[in-house]
């Protein structure tokens, strides 16, 4: 069975179950139910105003402001069309050259390599997504780049500083990058990692900005790492990768404190709610400190029929056949607002009583 290789998708899902619901909740995009932000619709739409222009390739104004806003100079900045152009760009950098990568990982990761003819070295969360950290620093040597999520996708959990810490300073005993995905770290900000710019020449941190502000559409994104890494990405990228709708609302997304407190607010507050609202004998819930977690029926190994269950009480929830290491023994579920997480819990304890 082929099944859809991102969430969001739900409607490719129905179609792959041959299930019809008329209304689904979408519980399978790690997407902030609090966005977009009221202001941004409008940024939105003065920008386009201007669409018969072309953007200034350097995009000085968001530069400037992801520059400001992260503590680091304009050199360290990398404008990007989404978390995805990041990676691969990331991943030119070690083209015909061998990669680690730690599954279950996004499987970007992989195309990216697979697109440049990257060898890949493969290593295993451990119980709980435990890092498996001495493993990989053995493999540090005879790489090109290593791969890390942090907050890790699909599981949420997050990797300690100081195992990244060791990590970069391996890598740089040996100029191996560390390709640092931080796309989710916005839901998570005292975990941000870019004081490491300064300290590692060859740690790369890979962001989105999609996730946050709820904006897939839009593509927004940008690497932060050392400026000569920088100067030669963008040696890399093509011309205007950027649009000028998303070079439009960068800068007020990193003015926008109040959102962020906000959304961390209420990701905290739900975290707590759904903790104690499942059964620890009967459910397996990933450590999660963001905005996702894996969860498991531990009665049961493979979880399609609890994913077709949902389906068919209108609730889409992201299968994990593609992250190599859990292979349909979970599902990742988005935590979303009260009234649609309490709809989930409802549907989870209706499916215990069968």
């Amino acid at each position: 069975m082929k099944w859809p290789d991102h969430g969001g998708q739900p409607h490719l899902l129905q179609k792959q179950l041959h299930m019809k619901t008329d209304e689904l909740l979408d519980f399978s995009a790690n997407i902030n139910p609090l966005g977009p932000p009221e202001w941004l619709e409008e940024k939105a739409a003065s920008a386009l105003k201007r669409m018969h222009l072309y953007p200034d390739p350097d995009y000085p104004e968001a530069v400037h402001a992801i520059a400001a806003a992260e503590g680091v100079e304009r050199e360290n900045v990398l404008l990007t069309n989404g978390g995805a152009e990041a990676i691969f760009l990331a991943s030119r950098l070690i083209s015909g050259k061998k990669a680690v990568i730690i599954e279950p990982a996004f499987n970007e990761y992989s195309r990216a390599c697979f697109h440049y003819a990257t060898e890949v070295e493969r290593f295993f969360y451990k119980e709980d997504f435990t890092f498996p950290i001495e493993e990989v620093i053995k493999a540090v040597p005879n790489a090109s780049a290593v791969f890390i999520c942090r907050p890790h996708n699909p599981s949420g959990t997050v990797m300690p500083e100081t195992e990244v810490h060791r990590l970069a300073e391996e890598a740089s005993k040996h100029h191996t990058y560390l390709f640092i995905d931080e796309a989710f770290i916005d839901f998570l900000p005292e975990e941000k990692l870019t004081s490491f710019i300064a300290d590692y020449r060859f740690v790369v941190l890979l962001r989105s900005f999609t996730k946050i502000f709820a904006v897939p559409g839009l593509r927004c994104g940008c690497v932060i790492a050392d400026a000569e890494v920088i100067a030669e990405l963008k040696g890399y990228q093509l011309p205007w990768s950027v649009n000028a709708v998303s070079e439009a609302v960068i800068p007020p997304m990193m003015e926008d404190e109040a959102f962020i407190d906000q959304t961390i607010t209420w990701l905290r507050n739900e975290l707590r709610w759904i903790d104690g609202q499942l059964s620890e004998k009967r459910w397996y819930r990933s450590g999660s400190r963001v905005n996702f977690y894996l969860l498991a029926d531990k009665t049961m190994g493979d979880q399609e029929p609890l994913l077709r269950w949902l389906m068919k009480k209108g609730i889409a929830v992201r299968h994990t056949y593609s992250f190599s290491g859990v292979d349909g023994r979970a599902v990742r579920t988005a935590v979303r607002s009260r009234k649609e997480n309490e709809k989930l819990v409802e549907a989870l304890k209706s499916w215990e009583d069968l």
